[in-house]
């Protein structure tokens, strides 16, 4: 027996396993060395202690042995497995309960197949400091060393069992039948192992599980205790799992495949709108109705868009790496310094408007006032600021335009005379002038919020209640057409009323009325004067009437006087008679003149244009003046030249009334002639 063990251990290729694989309880792998194994798949069972592994890589079978060994507190209680090569048609084991496996890492125990207790009585010979930490953490790292120490005096091709009842069949005697049988047990376990070989190769070759490969795999199962036929199950059990496995895998990369298609077509899709976006990104960047400055963080301009350009002056590759304090007035500069330190510690976007009386600078050297606007942007891990920028040149001076028009209105409606107030929708009072404080007695402040109809046209004249739906200012309001009256009463804050000429127009917004303008005025004493001239007119007029029948039967007394006068009388009766010819011609004059004040007031004096005999009109004269001319002793005479024509165009009666005053009181101041 020993000379059998002898000579089937030296046909070995060597007695060195080919890989040692470390796991804990979890099945993590802690150390993996040796041949390159696809040990991806290789489970080392607890319960087990010994198995076949069949690497599909290079289509090896490798016989398997487990031991349990000592991780240290840390792991626990672990599982190594030695891989040895099967070749040349030997089965090479390792008698499992005499293998002894300790692991160095740097000179420490570390692991022990003997168990806690033969690590710690490894660890006896070394400094309190290196015993107190025997675990490792297992990574591998440039510059440690691990020392793997393995002990196994026995290595058998098969199991003891096997190898005592062989051993036991042979007598001494016979040796040549036991050497006989021995050969062609040998001759048929070789052809069994023949089979597994070219089952390996099969298998190595088709990748699938041929009817070759079952042929095979039959032949060496011709036995079903022994561990070949464990072989060849195994050998069976791992083709048909490698083509599962093959075959998921083949799934796997068409649907990866697939996947990988998809995907490729989402990203192409996804290039093409982060594309379209970025290049609408550019365009919104490019034609903004602002200019556009992009800074980093020390304040220089890295991109500008053309309104940019547009506002400064500059080319764009003239401001491209200038520092934004460049294009700010020298005054204003270190305004801006300080505004830019305040912004790197609180980074909040400024609105348009926040940042007052900013000016900019031109190429040309010209100050404009600007607006800006600012927001902090941060892209590929690089802090940036957005400035925008409006150059509010035509928009101040549209701005001072606007305040000097308004001061203009202001005064306008300062200096007017009538009361203008505005009312919105609702007929809340929102502006008052002067006048129309004067006028109503309230200051503008209390005038303005207050609804107008309650405040100052709230009641009619004689004191009853004024409706508002029946007010014609208030029912105007959402009306877009222009209202007049021309009397109307409104009442005063001491609560006196007086009369009013008003006109409501309407403030006019997209076609709809947003309320109105009022503007009115006190005509109380315009009326009051207006009845005065009524009055003095109707008594004119009744003057003039009264006047015309008192001279027709005056007439009538002097020409029956003058008849009168003109017949025998003795002297007291001419007497009497001359004295009311005098007193109703002085009652004719007094008619007269009356007469004519009442018709001038009247407006009814009128001058007729009509063609007359001057001599008639002087003959009238005369036969008036000279009655009272012969009392005083005096002459009247009419010195007409003749260049003045005998008939002339006029109004006859009015000559003779102004030739009768004339002459009337030149007899009445004339002492002599």
């Amino acid at each position: 027996v020993a000379n059998l063990n002898a000579y089937l251990t030296i046909q070995g290729m060597d007695r060195h396993f080919q890989h040692l694989l470390i796991q804990n309880r979890d099945g993590r792998k802690l150390f993996d060395f040796g041949s390159n194994l696809s040990l991806s798949t290789i489970p080392l069972k607890l319960e087990e202690e010994n198995g076949y592994y069949l690497d599909p890589t290079d289509g090896q079978l490798y016989r398997v042995f487990q031991v349990p060994i000592w991780l240290g507190k840390k792991e626990g209680m672990g599982r190594f497995g030695l891989f040895f090569q099967i070749s040349h048609g030997l089965l090479y084991q390792i008698s499992t309960n005499e293998v002894t496996l300790t692991v160095f890492h740097n000179g420490r125990p570390v692991a022990s197949s003997g168990g806690q207790a033969a690590l710690e009585r490894l660890a006896q010979n070394l400094p309190m400091k290196e015993a107190e930490s025997l675990d490792l953490d297992w990574k591998r790292k440039a510059g440690e060393v691990i020392l793997i120490h393995l002990e196994s005096p026995i290595i058998a091709l098969f199991s003891n069992t096997e190898l005592v009842l062989g051993v036991s069949a042979i007598p001494i005697i016979d040796g040549l039948i036991l050497w006989l049988i021995i050969g062609l047990w040998l001759l048929r376990q070789t052809t069994r192992i023949t089979a597994l070989g070219r089952a390996v190769e099969e298998f190595s070759a088709a990748r699938q599980v041929t009817p070759a490969l079952e042929k095979y795999l039959t032949q060496a199962q011709e036995r079903h205790a022994d561990e070949i036929a464990e072989v060849a199950h195994a050998i069976r059990t791992t083709a048909h799992e490698t083509v599962t496995s093959n075959n998921e895998l083949l799934h796997y990369r068409h649907h990866l495949e697939d996947l990988v298609q998809e995907r490729t077509a989402q990203l192409s899709a996804l290039q093409e709108r982060l594309q379209q976006r970025e290049a609408f990104a550019n365009s919104l960047f490019e034609t903004a109705p602002a200019g556009l400055l992009l800074i980093d963080a020390i304040g220089r301009i890295v991109r500008v868009n053309t309104m940019a350009e547009k506002i400064f002056g500059y080319p764009r590759q003239t401001m491209h790496w200038l520092l934004l304090e460049q294009l700010i007035p020298e005054p204003q500069r270190q305004e801006y310094l300080a505004l830019r330190t305040q912004y790197v510690s609180n980074p909040t976007p400024r609105l348009m408007g926040e940042i007052n009386d900013f000016r900019g600078l031109h190429a040309d050297g010209s100050e404009f006032p600007v607006d800006v606007a600012i927001s902090p942007m941060e892209f590929d891990q690089r802090h940036y600021v957005v400035v925008s920028i409006v150059d509010i040149s035509s928009r101040k001076q549209a701005d001072e335009a606007i305040l000097r028009l308004n001061a203009q209105n202001q005064l306008l409606l300062d200096a007017v005379g009538d009361g203008i107030c505005g009312l919105d929708r609702r007929g809340h009072i929102t502006f008052a002038n002067p006048a129309a404080s004067r006028i109503l007695g309230w200051s503008a402040n209390e005038l303005i919020g207050e609804i107008f109809h309650d405040l100052c046209h709230h009641s009619y004249p004689d004191g009853t209640p004024y409706p508002r739906e029946d007010c014609p200012v208030h029912s105007q309001l959402d009306k877009c057409v222009i209202l007049h009256r021309d009397i109307e009463t409104f009442w005063r804050s001491d609560g006196t009323s007086f009369l009013t000429e008003f006109t409501a127009t309407p403030i006019i917004e997209a076609g709809q009325s947003n309320g109105e303008v009022l503007v009115f005025r006190d005509i109380t004493e315009i009326e009051a004067a207006k009845a005065a001239k009524r009055a003095n007119a109707a008594k004119s007029e009744f003057l003039a009437n009264m006047s015309h029948e008192i001279r027709t039967p005056m007439n009538t007394i002097i020409g029956i006087g003058y008849l009168l006068a003109q017949t025998h009388l003795d002297p007291r009766q001419r007497d009497q008679m001359r004295k009311i010819q005098a007193a109703a011609q002085s009652l004719l004059g007094i008619i007269d003149d009356i007469l004519d004040f009442s018709k001038i007031e009247a407006g009814r004096l009128g001058l007729e244009q009509i063609t007359f005999d001057l001599d008639e009109v002087l003959e009238k004269v005369s036969a008036m003046v000279s009655f009272k001319a012969e009392e005083k002793n005096l002459e009247v005479l009419f010195d007409v030249p003749m260049s003045v024509p005998r008939f002339l165009v006029g109004d006859p009666l009015r000559l003779e009334q102004i030739l009768l005053n004339l002459g009337t009181n030149a007899v009445k101041f004339s002492e002599r002639g």
